[in-house]
């Protein structure tokens, strides 16, 4: 059989199904890599999800800062999970920066 779709003309559907499947071993792959970098994604989303309702309730913040310290603090649960990962603190920093420059100037 032919798949019609532009994207995959002239495959087989059994060509379709396994380009596909490497596609989705290639996702499982990477969440995994990432996983060793960021920790566990819903540890680390859920608690980022909880900081965040709590300061927002108090923010002055415009809409851009408030969604750049929401950044600030995944960085963070992030940060504590892999402390030797240099780019989350990095990030952080890029963001402080960015709200500074967006609140105060």
């Amino acid at each position: 059989m032919q798949l019609q779709d532009a994207e995959w003309s002239g495959q087989t559907t059994e060509e379709y199904v396994e380009q596909k499947q490497k596609g989705m071993d290639n996702i499982e792959k990477l969440l995994k890599e990432r996983g060793q970098i960021h920790g566990d994604a819903e540890v680390t989303h859920g608690v980022a999800r909880k900081i965040c309702k709590i300061l927002m309730e108090h923010s002055k913040l415009s809409e851009a800062g408030e969604e750049m310290a929401r950044m600030i603090v995944l960085k963070m649960v992030r940060g504590v999970q892999v402390p030797s990962h240099a780019d989350h603190w990095d990030d952080i920093g890029g963001y402080s920066r960015l709200i500074r420059k967006v609140e105060c100037e």
